[in-house]
């Protein structure tokens, strides 16, 4: 491999290591090869292998099918992989925590939550 090249690799699997360590993680986690990854998401196994070598940059198709795929947000699969700036709570466990805890709710349910949420930052003056 030529000096550029190697140089151009290693910026690609030093800007997508997360979306790789993640989906190693959900491989590990439900048993599948990367074939079986590839075809549940409609996506080849040469798209799906190379994203996880961190040789190949993901596209949004790529990032929304395979968070349909294993259940993840979109999201967090399209900051992984570059493509969505950083969020303001993605270092805070506890507010993660609340936006997937909001995710699963029923719509009226997450609007009874929200105006509580509301209510409380009022309280503390925080809105």
């Amino acid at each position: 491999m030529a000096k550029g090249e190697a140089g151009m690799t290693e910026n690609l699997n030093s800007g997508y290591d997360g979306l790789a360590e993640l989906l190693t993680r959900q491989l590990d986690r439900r048993g599948w090869s990367q074939r079986e990854l590839a075809r549940r998401a409609g996506l080849s196994q040469t798209a799906v292998s190379g994203t996880v070598a961190g040789q190949r940059r993901p596209g949004a198709d790529f990032c929304l099918k395979i968070a349909r795929t294993i259940d993840e947000p979109p999201e967090q699969i399209l900051r992984l992989a570059g493509l969505l700036p950083p969020g303001a709570a993605d270092g805070d466990p506890d507010v993660q925590l609340a936006l997937e805890l909001l995710r699963q709710m029923a719509p009226a349910t997450r609007r009874q939550a929200l105006r509580l949420l509301r209510c409380l930052a009022r309280e503390a003056g925080n809105e």
